[in-house]
């Protein structure tokens, strides 16, 4: 249930070119849009972001989340999809 009232929340919030942790995205969405869209691009930077989460601070999640939601979960239950990723866009990337 939380999931699916923060997913409800932030999805409509997220970048159109953000596929990670979101629902019905991910890597090969990402990379169709990359196909299509970077068309004339002959290189990309790969980086690797698989242990980014181990060095967040959860206070500064439950933090982001309690400005507009007053119910929150711990990281790593149910709704962790979409808290990856509201931590992946950040405050900049949101729409306001």
């Amino acid at each position: 249930m939380i999931r699916l009232l923060l997913e409800a929340y932030y999805e409509p919030q997220f970048s159109e070119h953000s596929h990670g942790y979101r629902p019905g995205r991910g890597c090969h969405t990402a990379l169709r849009e990359v196909a299509v869209t970077w068309t004339g691009v002959s290189w990309f930077i790969e980086g690797d972001i698989s242990q980014c989460f181990d060095r967040l601070d959860s206070r500064v999640m439950l933090e982001t989340l309690g400005e507009k939601i007053r119910v929150s979960s711990p990281l790593g239950g149910e709704s962790s999809p979409p808290l990856d990723a509201l931590r992946l866009q950040g405050p900049a990337a949101r729409r306001p």
